[in-house]
């Protein structure tokens, strides 16, 4: 979408906001061994399920319609497409050898 932009916003500490609704949150958990910190983060995205707060296909729909774009926008996909699963399954098994590695 040329030129459109979405009210996005982090609340502390960890939630993500979108027209003043709740749209996902952070997460965030560290941990430190053998003089060595390890942090994991997560994002959550409430995709399509447009209550009780908002979702992502809500704010592109209106969005799409405000700049008077003819038709509907392409929704956000629900599933991860099977690539690109296989490439995160693939890099967690990298990063727990790794961790395997230098933890012992």
């Amino acid at each position: 979408m040329q030129g459109g932009t979405l009210d996005v916003r982090i609340k502390w500490p960890n939630d993500l906001y979108a027209g003043g609704l709740k749209l996902g949150g952070v997460l965030c958990h560290s941990v430190f061994r053998a003089r060595r910190f390890a942090t994991v983060t997560g994002v959550g995205l409430n995709l399509d399920n447009a209550e009780p707060t908002t979702c992502v296909n809500a704010l592109l729909a209106a969005r799409h319609a405000e700049l008077g774009v003819p038709g509907a926008p392409a929704p956000v996909a629900r599933e991860v497409p099977p690539g690109v699963a296989a490439l995160l399954s693939n890099l967690t098994l990298v990063c727990r050898y790794r961790a395997k590695i230098r933890l012992g």
